[in-house]
């Protein structure tokens, strides 16, 4: 078909940046060549080059032949756009065409899919190089690790709200006297424990208490509708709801035992204000279950043990003093929380927590300021709202993380030149991989691009870009990304089929090791 009536026919939509149909030429040229011999001419054929790519890349091939007309194989040249591609991509991509066609020239009756286009070196530096991210961590559960703490640092300051303070010790004694009265109610290893509290000094003891009982906690969203909350307390299947508002849980638990949390209770819930001491915890015993939003389906609880959550908290990314006071705003029923509350606590920090209101950039800037604040997380949303308003209000952080949603390159810069010294850090992961899979940190030496990268894979963990057979595929192809490591989640709790299809079988890792799709 003519090419102009093509055009004529379909009518795409034109631009001077592209071809308007396709951005891919493959031609062979496998006719013979013409006879130009001219009577009193003496004719020989002569190369030329340096006219403009017409297509984003045009590979032009021709049979190559001997004197006597053999087939000799094929040569060619690929012409490229020089504003897309830079000459070591387009070298990379002659380079690949080339092994494909030797691989199924060596063996034509290989399936397609099983051709590799990566040589060793590339496979090595995908799979093991950018993936070198092995690192040493305790062999211990939460509380072993907060009780080290306590032993470290018993009169610093752990947790203060709206003027409130506890020390280390403080706290201890109060997470242990909950503990023990849990334990008489009968919560053991593997009971779950629903929370259903606003942000406080008791948020946190609570937390404590649940894991130094042995069983992990379920948080509940306050803002959650009433069918939601009944849905996550029949699905978690929780011996005891734990709350600030006994009253109002009553409208949707009738079978799970509600205790209310006060300050006599944590006061007196115990006389012994001594660490429980529990046979067979372990790092892979749950540490809480937290449920996703929904917005995919029905929501499913996140099982996440003991292990995922120390890595996050010990990964060297906070290993500066800037995470020692750290705010806590987001709701512990968001997985935003383990940073805001476990980085602080196992490192001798200390969290600021806001009130329940919503912050909008006044509020930030003054709870900031209150609470001498050194490190915040935000949402990639909110944090663009407060660049844009008030950039200046990070004045005194040293380090303020963001993600949850594509980073705003342009947000990033406004704080930069706003506050020099602050660093911004953006991170990117699943609920499933425990807050965060990747980051990527930027500063006035180091700022944003055109965009925010999701960043490099963090302690322990690994990242893989693989096609639909699983095999990694080299930079710059698309694929889907896969999470491996030890912070990853156990799956969903009553939802093996689900499981099975998010969680595969790492086949990069360790034997027995999974990866999260």
């Amino acid at each position: 078909i003519p090419f102009e009536r093509l055009v004529e026919v379909l009518n795409p939509q034109r631009s001077l940046a592209h071809h308007p149909l396709f951005q891919v030429m493959l031609t062979l040229q496998n006719n013979t060549h013409p006879n130009l011999d001219l009577p009193g001419i003496h004719v020989t054929r002569q190369p030329f080059g340096g006219t403009p790519a017409k297509f984003d890349l045009g590979f032009n091939l021709r049979e190559s032949r001997t004197a006597d007309g053999t087939p000799n194989g094929l040569t060619g040249q690929l012409d490229y756009r020089t504003d897309l591609f830079h000459p070591a991509t387009a070298e990379a991509l002659v380079t690949r065409l080339q092994r494909v066609l030797e691989t199924v020239v060596a063996d034509p009756d290989i399936p397609i899919d099983r051709v590799d286009i990566l040589d060793e070196a590339e496979r090595r530096q995908i799979l093991s190089e950018w993936n070198d991210t092995a690192r040493r961590m305790p062999d211990a559960v939460l509380p072993e690790l907060f009780e080290a703490q306590v032993a470290r640092t018993p009169d610093a300051v752990a947790v203060v709200f709206q003027g409130q303070e506890l020390t280390y010790a403080e706290l201890n004694a109060r997470a242990n006297r909950l503990a023990r009265y849990l334990i008489r109610l009968g919560i053991e290893p593997g009971h779950a424990v629903a929370v259903w509290m606003e942000r406080s000094t008791d948020l946190i003891a609570v937390l404590l208490a649940v894991l130094k009982a042995g069983g992990y906690y379920v948080p509940l969203h306050e803002g959650y509708p009433v069918e939601r909350l009944r849905s996550v307390m029949r699905d978690c299947g929780a011996d005891v709801l734990l709350t600030d508002r006994p009253a109002q849980a009553a409208r949707f638990t009738t079978d799970t035992r509600v205790v209310e949390v006060t300050d006599a209770l944590l006061a007196t819930a115990d006389a012994d204000e001594s660490n429980p001491t529990l046979n067979g915890r372990h790092p892979l015993q749950l540490a809480y279950v937290m449920y996703t939003s929904g917005s995919t389906g029905e929501p499913k609880g996140v099982a996440v043990p003991h292990r995922g959550v120390v890595e996050l908290a010990l990964d060297r990314s906070w290993a500066d003093t800037a995470h020692q006071r750290v705010l806590m705003h987001a709701p512990h029923a968001f997985d935003a929380s383990d940073y805001e509350i476990w980085v602080p606590l196992l490192s001798g920090g200390r969290i600021v927590v806001a009130p329940n209101e919503q912050i909008d950039p006044k509020a930030l800037r003054t709870l900031i300021g209150d609470g001498q604040v050194t490190a915040i997380e935000l949402t990639a949303g909110l944090f663009r709202v407060i660049a844009e308003e008030d950039p200046g209000c990070f004045g005194q952080v040293q380090e303020v993380l963001t993600g949850g949603d594509v980073v705003s390159p342009t947000a990033v810069q406004r704080v930069l030149q706003a506050c020099p010294h602050v660093k911004v850090r953006s991170l990117y992961g699943p609920t499933e991989i425990t807050l965060c899979a990747t980051q990527h940190l930027m500063t006035p030496a180091t700022p944003p691009g055109t965009s925010v990268p999701i960043g490099r894979p963090m302690d322990n963990t690994r990242a893989y870009v693989l096609d639909d057979a699983l095999r990694p595929v080299p930079p710059g192809v698309a694929g889907e990304l896969y999470i491996a490591g030890t912070g990853l989640a156990h799956g969903y709790i009553n939802q093996p089929a689900t499981t099975a299809e998010r969680f595969l079988p790492d086949p990069f890792g360790p034997p027995g090791t999974r990866m999260y799709r």
